[in-house]
């Protein structure tokens, strides 16, 4: 029998629930995933070069995807929690960005960035119309690549 003085005593109505210093959801651990970028470009394409850059120099924070096709473009954002997207921009693809009016109206905040080389006016007026948020000519030499990935880091990894 226990001591009326060492019992533990019921909580009360207006007693204030104990605090933890871990939360816990109630499915499992808390898990921190890496941010996911999705590449819309061909197999060794500009985007899916800077961005398998950036998956090799950040792989513990960022991890990738390449929608090769219009359906995978459009599939994947639905799909993953993507925190930016990457076009592939050249000249035989300009059919890239007949998939902006789709992806802006599904994803209006997510970041969209065009990645080519030899960017035409014609280019960047589509861009800017379709609403690309920023348009970048992939550098040839590697000091502009290194200022590239400095500012790319800063804008967009957390």
């Amino acid at each position: 029998m226990q001591n009326r003085e060492t019992a533990e005593k019921p909580p009360s109505a207006d007693a204030q629930p104990e605090k933890h210093e871990h939360h816990f959801t109630p499915y499992g651990l808390p898990v921190n995933c890496p941010m996911q970028f999705l590449a819309i470009d061909r197999d060794g394409g500009p985007a899916h070069t800077l961005i398998d850059m950036f998956g090799r120099l950040f792989e513990s924070r960022v991890s990738y995807l390449l929608a090769t096709t219009h359906d995978e473009a459009l599939y994947i954002p639905n799909c993953a929690e993507l925190s930016l997207i990457m076009l592939g921009l050249e000249p035989h693809t300009l059919d890239i960005l007949a998939l902006m009016p789709q992806l802006r109206a599904e994803h209006p905040n997510l970041p969209i960035l065009a990645i080519g080389q030899h960017l035409t006016p014609i280019n960047l007026a589509l861009c800017e119309h379709f609403g690309v948020t920023d348009v970048i000519e992939l550098p040839r030499r590697a000091a502009e690549l290194k200022a590239l990935v400095n500012k790319l880091t800063a804008c967009y990894l957390r």
